[in-house]
């Protein structure tokens, strides 16, 4: 689509929706007023209390209703109530989260991501904080394009800010239950009050069990995708002066969910020769999962002659999970004089993880991390100074300070694959740290130059630094040491005629449990030590138009940055463990907002073009002993440009109908000479579209509330679309190669001619209820994926074997709540 075509279908869109209301779409669904329209929307997302409609920028808002009928606990959900948002698994179940097309696919915990997230401008500032956080929320909103200027780097697709219910001046009681499919129990619930005349306190929890809803296919008695976590927020609001308010958040959960498996759906072996051998036979003949029943998948291992030491000796697959995490927050405001407001955010996140977790897709450990360790903790501070006494002038700056330290500790396991049984080499641990630090200050300003026209800009400029530790290890059986000692002294030419070393002193042998990776100067066994120090001037300009009071068009420019990171992998030398350095995003943006109708019908419309520089994506290299490994990667030059378009309309009372429709393009314009695709081919990425950037989506809703008397029936339904996309680097462009004519063929399912293909799909979720008088009680019954559609949302390679990440399958149930 050119950029003429884009604009064009922007401003048709526009008026297309606001003459034909009755097939209109929406940017969230809001509540009715008493004359039945949309109520008004009052959000924080410039760090300020504003109208929605008073922003210039496109943003996205749930309303703590929408969160609850839509079911909003998890990623998966909250991709499905958010226009343009895209939730995907990397191969190790962290969380990969994408607004238009822009999103991070890392397997490490501490990487910081492309879209951010905060718990009341409190920064999660790791993709696995967010987990378990969306219960008890007045609203979330959802900003697009790069948030540098407030919400600081690693923004640059957007930041989603959660809003938590605070506590009331009244006692208010209120609590849920829910049972389902897979013998799901969810129970929540709150108290909230005046502790005394300047104390106000709130608790609220969740807990969620579900039993195993995957299915081994190879072994159908066998079960994995349990769920069990436990989550609560203490929220106290201490108010002793109008000069002084401190808010205090303490929360923690427990999460002892299960990673879910894959399903393999193609192979690519390194080393077909070993078929008909003892080993090679399980990795060669494993077979294919079906496509169409999404309970499917496998996980295992390893496979081979009880007797075989190779076997004997690695460590059996376990899918299990133990994550802890405690975070707290304090929110000072202070007011020097009436005109000003000083507020300091103090905020720390502590993260535990023990896990273990498979790649294989199959009954064989093709390869596998069978141990997961890692602890974050992470403490942020804002101090901030704005101006509240001149509507026409608002202005803020302040500071931003941030120490993470990241640390992991993996056993990778791979008894079962080609590579693995050809150099005798069947599992290595891998430990990393990172030790992380920015600073930062930043200004905005907003100044109205006539009435309804006004004039932004903002800048923040982040000095980052971050020193690493990492190290490949031997696993303690002694099988890495010995090779790599061996090829120390091959790659140095440190070996005599006879195999005596020509210089013993070069190196010391490493031993069982040491590093093993081999330095610059290809010799082994040095831990690797770097510091990545960067920086960066993130800006915004822009211009707000209040056309009247219920139509602003707005158009803003801006530039964004992601910050650098390591990757978590264990490589043969030191190059396959450099850092990708920071990208940046030069972004374009036009927009329109409209309530119209008597706030009966809201529509909004944008078009954007964004410009990267040095994109990080997941890629792959050419590791000199390990053949072809996945790794960081900095694209050098990337476009996505788009539109979308969402609406609001209330026709008559009782009926809201929503609904989104989303449009991007991306495409790769520039990239190394030596790029590989992920499984090894040169020549396929440029001009290919950015991984996980569906071309198109569409969402539908609607809700209808019957007025019989005291209580309330209603119905309601929600349906996503979204096309196909790439789920790696030119995936679109992507096919096995096939093997020589002797040798045995790799496999794929029947018509899979680009495995690296995520296929189009739709969802449907649907409830009926009945809410009580003045909304004290509420019974529904529920379905998501109603129609038990089969999809998948990423696709991931572990040397030999291709396989899927599937969806959950229908789920449905009962919930009933109550509030007092």
């Amino acid at each position: 689509m050119s950029d003429k075509r884009l604009a064009l279908y922007v401003s048709a869109s526009v008026a297309a929706l606001t003459l034909f209301p009755a097939t209109t779409f929406a940017q969230s669904a809001a509540g009715e007023t008493e004359n039945s329209g949309i109520a008004e929307i009052v959000v924080t997302a410039q760090k300020r209390a504003q109208s929605v409609m008073d922003v210039g920028a496109t943003l996205n808002v749930l309303s703590a209703e929408n969160l609850t009928k839509q079911r909003v606990f998890k990623g998966e959900d909250l991709a499905i109530a958010v226009p343009s948002l895209t939730f995907a698994r990397s191969a190790y179940n962290t969380p990969i989260f994408s607004l238009r097309g822009i999103g991070f696919n890392s397997t490490a915990l501490g990487v910081y991501p492309a879209v951010s997230f905060y718990l009341d401008e409190a920064p999660l500032a790791f993709p696995v904080l967010a987990a378990n956080q969306t219960f008890d929320l007045q609203r979330l909103e959802v900003l697009k394009g790069p948030q540098g200027t407030l919400f600081g780097q690693n923004s640059t697709g957007g930041a989603i800010n959660m809003i938590a219910n605070k506590p009331t001046d009244q006692l208010e009681v209120g609590g849920s239950i829910s049972y389902g499919r897979f013998n799901m129990f969810e129970a929540s619930g709150h108290i909230s009050g005046p502790i005394s005349d300047t104390l106000r306190g709130r608790f609220a929890f969740m807990t969620h069990t579900m039993d195993p809803w995957q299915i081994s296919y190879t072994r159908p008695d066998d079960r994995n995708g349990r769920e069990a976590y436990y989550t609560g927020r203490a929220i106290f609001d201490w108010e002793p002066s109008d000069k002084l308010k401190a808010t205090l958040t303490l929360a923690a959960n427990k999460d002892n969910s299960q990673p879910l498996a894959l399903a393999l759906v193609a192979t690519n072996y390194a080393y077909p020769t070993l078929l008909g051998t003892d080993l090679g036979n399980p990795v060669l003949t494993q077979p294919l999962i079906p496509g169409g029943n999404p309970r499917l998948a496998d996980w295992g291992g390893p496979v081979g002659p009880s007797d075989n030491p190779f076997i004997q000796q690695a460590t059996p697959t376990r899918l299990y999970a133990h994550r802890n995490q405690q975070q707290g927050s304090l929110r000072l405001e202070f007011r020097p004089t009436d005109g000003l407001l000083m507020t300091s955010l103090s905020s720390y996140a502590r993260f535990r993880q023990h896990m273990g977790a498979s790649r294989s897709g199959s009954a064989i450990q093709n390869e596998d991390q069978t141990r997961m360790d890692g602890r974050i903790d992470s403490f942020a501070q804002e101090v901030r100074l704005e101006n509240t006494d001149n509507p026409g002038l608002h202005w803020v700056v302040g500071v931003n300070y941030e120490n993470s330290k990241i640390n992991e500790d993996q056993l990778q396991s791979y008894a079962n694959n080609t590579s693995a049984i050809n150099s005798g080499i069947f599992q290595n641990g891998i430990k990393v740290h990172n030790a992380i630090e920015n600073i930062a200050a930043f200004a905005n300003v907003e100044v109205e130059i006539t009435p309804g026209l006004t004039a932004k800009a903002g800048a923040r400029y982040t000095d980052s630094k971050i020193k690493n530790t990492a190290c490949g290890t031997d696993a303690g059986d002694g099988n890495i040491a010995n090779i790599f000692n061996f090829l120390g002294d091959l790659f140095n030419d440190n070996f005599n005629p006879d195999g005596s070393r020509k210089n013993p002193d070069l190196f010391t042998y490493i031993q069982p449990g040491d590093c093993f990776t081999h330095n610059y100067d290809l010799i082994p066994g040095e831990v690797f030590h770097d510091t990545l120090k960067q920086h960066n001037t993130s800006w915004r300009v822009g211009l707000d138009y209040k056309v009247t009071d219920d139509v602003l068009l707005y158009g803003n420019v801006s530039k964004g940055y992601k910050a650098g990171s390591y990757p978590t992998a264990s490589p043969a030398s030191y190059v396959g463990l450099q850092p990708v350095t920071q990208e940046s995003v030069l972004a374009y943006e036009v927009g329109a907002k409209s309530e119209l109708l008597e706030r009966h019908l809201i529509v909004n419309a944008a078009g954007f073009i964004y410009e990267y520089r040095d994109k990080q994506v997941q890629g792959s290299i050419a590791d000199p002993v390990w053949g072809l490994l996945p790794q960081l990667r900095n694209i050098p030059k990337s476009r996505v440009k788009g539109a979308e378009i969402d609406v609001t309309a209330v026709p008559f009372r009782g009926l809201t109908l929503t609904g989104s429709a989303t449009y991007l393009k991306s495409e790769i314009t520039k990239v190394s000479p030596l790029e590989y695709d992920v499984v090894g081919n040169q020549g396929t990425i440029l001009g290919s579209e950015l991984p996980l950037t569906p071309e198109w989506s569409y969402a539908l809703g609607g809700e209808y509330t019957f007025d019989v008397g005291s209580v309330r029936p209603f119905i309601g339904a929600n349906w996503r679309w979204v096309k196909g996309n790439d789920a790696s680097l030119g995936g679109s462009n992507t096919i096995v190669p096939p093997n020589a004519p002797e040798l045995p063929q790799d496999r794929a399912l029947p018509g899979l001619v680009h495995p690296f293909v995520i296929g189009s799909y739709g969802l449907l979720s649907g409830r009926v209820g009945v809410n009580g008088p003045e909304d004290k009680w509420s019974v529904s019954v529920w379905c998501d994926n109603c129609t038990n559609k089969y999809y998948w949302l990423n696709v991931t390679v572990a040397q030999d074997n291709i396989s899927r990440g599937i969806g959950r399958p229908a789920t449905y149930g009962v919930t009933a709540s109550f509030k007092y």
